[in-house]
């Protein structure tokens, strides 16, 4: 995901600011899901299984682990952002680059054809009503 957010905010010309956000978003997914299978193992071993009840327990079961889910999500955006202030980010303007990277033919053919292809199956979908 970082090199995806640097392209972004170079060859895009997308805001450091939105860029490092998108980042942080895309870096929590992981770590969301390895909280999330902490907090359903913490329930089997509180004798919780799964397995054995129905739509509405397991429903109210996805709810009580949303609530904790949602608390260490908060608290990690915190340290993130206790962090970054300490680092003085968006003192600037614009921010450095270390490497550059840069936009060569084969991304702009893989670009194109993408874009081509994208075209295509929205105008398969149009025409054929799928």
């Amino acid at each position: 995901p970082k090199r995806l957010v640097q392209s972004l905010m170079q060859v895009a010309k997308l805001p450091y600011r939105i860029g490092y956000t998108l980042y942080a978003a895309l870096r929590f997914i992981p770590l969301a899901y390895e909280e999330h299978k902490n907090i359903t193992n913490a329930h089997l071993v509180r004798g919780v299984g799964f397995s054995r009840i129905g739509l509405f327990s397991k429903l109210n079961l996805l709810k009580s682990s949303v609530i904790p889910l949602l608390i260490s999500g908060i608290r990690k955006a915190q340290d993130v952002s206790i962090a970054m202030d300490s680092r003085g980010f968006g003192a600037y303007k614009k921010r450095t680059i270390i490497d550059e990277i840069k936009v060569r033919n084969q991304d702009r053919i893989f670009v194109i054809i993408t874009l081509f292809l994208l075209i295509f199956y929205i105008f398969f979908l149009i025409y054929y009503k799928i």
